[in-house]
């Protein structure tokens, strides 16, 4: 027999004796420590989405009080209402310093309204023939109607308007209080004019020609 061929032989015994269990092969004790490595901490998740420039689908902020003062021209048939505030008044003995309110009725064929003119005004007018003595028979507030607002807005400043309010007197003198300085130089007169929807407030302050100071607010329901 060939040495190559006897070799061969022993090294395939030698390999079925492992195989059967005749070699004392070692074993290894299983590494008491843990190979795989630390988890990494943990981060806190963000709940809350990221902050965009996209709008949202809430409505934005829009004008839902006038300062009217609390005036309410719902009280109004005709829906229109007045407040006039008087101070310095020394026409009379009796002086008429102090707040005073109309609600708008219908007198001697006059509606209480508030609309246009064809003269391009717009005039806010109340009145109350049934006003007891030493009250409002008549308020009224004009601009030129280029000063009503489209929207929701107020248009401040309006220095051009008329103001005027009428006491109820047995005595004519005195019981007109009136700011127009476009006939009259001596006075002066402020408005405002704040739109909500339909409805519409003045608020403007006076001083008449005998320097009697006033202020007050009109409203009114709606334009007609």
């Amino acid at each position: 027999m060939s040495v190559l061929r006897r070799g061969g032989l022993l090294m395939s015994a030698a390999l079925l004796a492992v195989a059967c269990g005749g070699g004392n092969q070692p074993t290894t004790a299983p590494s008491t420590t843990s190979t795989n490595p630390s988890p990494l901490p943990t981060t806190a998740t963000q709940t809350s989405a990221p902050a965009t420039d996209q709008p949202t689908d809430q409505p934005t902020a829009e004008l839902t009080a006038a300062p009217s003062g609390g005036l309410d021209p719902s009280l109004s048939d005709e829906g229109v209402v007045g407040r006039i505030t008087i101070t310095g008044d020394a026409r009379r003995d009796e002086s008429r310093d102090g707040t005073y309110e109309i609600i708008g009725g219908t007198a001697d064929g006059f509606d209480s309204s508030c609309g246009y003119s064809l003269d391009d005004e717009f005039t806010a007018v109340a009145w109350d023939d049934d006003a007891p003595e030493g009250q409002i028979r008549q308020m009224a507030v004009t601009v030129a109607a280029a000063n009503i607002p489209e929207g929701d807005e107020t248009i401040s400043g309006i220095e051009d308007g008329r103001v005027y309010t009428e006491f109820m007197s047995e005595n004519f003198f005195g019981t007109a209080y009136s700011a127009d300085a476009a006939d009259d130089d001596r006075t002066s007169v402020t408005v405002d004019v704040t739109r909500i929807g339909d409805g519409l407030v003045f608020d403007y302050t006076g001083l008449t020609w005998d320097q009697v100071e006033f202020t007050g607010q009109m409203a009114c329901a709606e334009i007609v």
